[in-house]
């Protein structure tokens, strides 16, 4: 038997780091802790929205629209 622990990764703040790094190109959605499952789907779409403003305007045009009813 190997021992295995599903450490959630946090920030000594408590707050998760979403938001572009210091280099070009790199972004972070990281340190929900305890709330990753709660907080991921809003932060992705936050990066995702960071990471086309970005690339400029042109490619916004292309992302899809966001689903806003389940089908049945």
């Amino acid at each position: 038997m190997v021992p295995w622990a599903g450490l959630r990764p946090m920030m000594p703040d408590m707050l998760p780091r979403v938001g572009p790094g210091n280099k070009p190109c790199v972004f972070y959605n990281t340190g929900h802790g305890h709330l990753g499952w709660t907080l991921s789907a809003v932060t992705a779409d936050m990066v995702g929205d960071l990471v086309l403003q970005s690339m400029g305007s042109a490619s916004r045009q292309s992302r899809p629209a966001k689903l806003t009813t389940a089908s049945a």
